[in-house]
């Protein structure tokens, strides 16, 4: 029977679902949810009215899927533990891949993670056990055991027939870990590549030597940037030894990189515990919108030091915001381009005259529009004057900021890429109004 094309949650299926619970039809009930994505199936479960969550959750019990568990919000995950007892639960969780069940047990009071583990099989409740053990937020508590590690000397065919055969492998497989005889990884093969290889050929000469691998003890933002500079799928986990432990696949890291997408969807039910999510992840927010205060910073100390030609109430003032406007968005195609550049870390002045030269080219219409526009208003010509240089001396010098960046970031061998931006608007905004200000006082009386 072919298979029914995917649709996720709609209102009909909510409604279905909340008419087959009032007619006490759990069996129907059970086979509308059974068919959504664990991720809808648990927004469907927090969208419920409280009167029929339960009915609902009695109904999934029938044949429970342990995969809608991580997406639950914590009180529909509450309510659920309840109802499956804990001998139940831990069964449950112990199907899940290893990273989810750590997730799940990490969220628990210390008292009920112990209950849950002490009825696990003793093989699951040891490894368990052992990840959590990993800092909250490192790299340890991201990752799954459930990987697949080959040694360097098998061929292609040896590796392929590996992973059809072996059963411990985790459900989203990108990658298989070449490791040397320690264990250590020497190199990855993507799935594309064994594919395409002759069967005879050594994963060794098929592989990638230059994958990247993270140590357990990382932080789960470094290992986030690191997935978004590469474009990663998967990387490998290793130990304080540099053998492999695990891996952590990017479906792993979205919520690091956006955990306001983590989860189900709130529930209008959901109450406290919604607005303590929220009031966690907006702190984090605000501390990572605290460099933001750089680009505050500059504009307000030039503007202190032109306070006096300010406080003239020179109508010219109300120009600076273009003058900045327009050097800040070449100097931010600058930096884009910088980023993209095959060779980022080597400084071409033939490349970086190029692009200021590009774009004074590309913004000598607004230039001149402006400076005339400016010269007609105040019927000066000084202004006009003092308009186009400034806007062509800021874009020169936004222009080249954008390039330089990326270069000393390198350098320095930090990931600024997140800061960049900040970095060159606070620049341009201090340098963009010392000269509008400076010539303004200069040419004009």
């Amino acid at each position: 029977m072919a298979q029914a094309p995917f649709q996720g949650l709609t209102a009909a299926i909510e409604r279905e679902v909340v008419q087959a619970l009032d007619a006490a039809r759990p069996h129907q009930a059970w086979a509308l949810m059974h068919k959504l994505h664990p991720a809808d199936g648990a927004e469907l479960l927090a969208r419920l009215p409280r009167t029929h969550l339960g009915s609902a959750l009695d109904a999934l019990r029938q044949r429970f899927d342990a995969r809608i568990m991580p997406y639950l919000d914590e009180p529909v995950r509450s309510e659920l533990f309840t109802r499956l007892g804990l001998a139940e639960v831990a069964l449950a969780m112990a199907t899940l891949e290893t990273d989810d069940a750590v997730d799940l047990l990490a969220d628990l009071d210390d008292e009920r993670r112990n209950a849950i583990l002490a009825h696990m099989p003793e093989a699951d409740r040891a490894l368990l056990a052992r990840m959590l053990t990993y800092p909250e937020g490192s790299a340890g508590r991201l990752m799954q055991l459930e990987c697949a590690s080959v040694p360097q000397q098998w061929t292609v065919g040896q590796t392929l027939d590996f992973l059809q055969h072996a059963r411990d492998l985790p459900s989203a497989l990108h990658a298989a870990f070449v490791v040397d005889s320690e264990g250590r990884p020497v190199g990855a093969v993507p799935l594309d590549r064994l594919l395409r290889a002759r069967r005879l050929e050594r994963v060794a000469d098929v592989m990638l030597a230059d994958a990247p691998n993270v140590s357990a003890l990382a932080a789960q933002s470094d290992v986030a940037r690191l997935f978004r500079r590469y474009a990663l799928l998967s990387v490998a986990v290793v130990d304080g030894d540099g053998r492999v432990l695990g891996q952590i696949t990017i479906d792993d890291v979205v919520d690091v990189i956006d955990p306001s997408e983590g989860g189900a969807s709130p529930s209008l039910d959901s109450g406290g515990a919604d607005v303590a999510k929220r009031y966690f992840v907006s702190a984090d927010h605000f501390a990572e919108l605290l460099p933001a205060l750089a680009v505050a910073l500059p504009a307000s100390a030039m503007i202190f030091l032109f306070q006096s030609l300010i406080a003239r109430g020179m109508p010219i003032a109300a120009m600076a915001p273009i003058v900045v406007g327009v050097g800040l968005g070449a100097g931010r195609q600058s930096l884009a381009r910088a980023f993209r550049s095959r060779l980022p870390g080597i400084l071409d002045w033939g490349r970086i005259g190029e692009e200021i030269t590009v774009a004074a080219t590309a913004s000598t219409p607004i230039t001149a529009i402006a400076a005339l526009a400016a010269g007609i208003w105040l019927e000066s010509w000084q202004a006009a004057l003092a308009i186009a240089i400034a806007m062509t001396a800021t874009l020169a010098v936004s222009c080249l900021l954008g390039s330089l960046i990326p270069l000393v970031g390198l350098r320095m061998k930090k990931g600024i890429r997140q800061q960049a931006g900040l970095m060159l608007a606070a620049a341009t905004v201090a340098a963009g109004l010392l000269i509008f200000f400076g010539l303004v006082s200069w040419l004009t009386p």
